[in-house]
């Protein structure tokens, strides 16, 4: 009995305000965006694949070049507010879309040759 209230007193809050925590945009939330946008937008750039990104710069390092990135980028770092995130959401989609039709186009006409 002492065990469950131990649980409930203790442990339940820690487990509800990591929740709460994850309900907000978190830093590694944009990261995550930035990486996924980052290494299909590499590629379409007819570079290898994405390295990193400066904040400085606004930039995507990519293997064998640099490529713009969203304007999230302020005071040389990404803060990563709701709106930032949106719009690396947003970019990282349209990227996708991208990604998805080219493929489709290249499938279908290497079908008829």
């Amino acid at each position: 009995m002492q065990l469950v209230l131990f649980v409930v007193v203790l442990i339940l809050p820690a487990f509800q305000s990591v929740g709460f925590l994850f309900a907000s945009s978190a830093p590694d939330d944009c990261v995550q965006l930035i990486i996924g946008g980052g290494n299909i937008k590499c590629r379409l750039g007819q570079f290898d694949y994405f390295e990193d990104y400066d904040p400085h710069t606004c930039e995507l390092k990519c293997k064998g070049g640099r490529l713009p990135m969203p304007k999230v980028c302020s005071g040389s770092k990404v803060t990563c507010t709701p709106s930032v995130r949106t719009t690396l959401f947003d970019w990282k989609q349209d990227l996708e879309k991208t990604k998805a039709k080219l493929i489709n186009e290249w499938c279908r006409g290497s079908q008829g040759k």
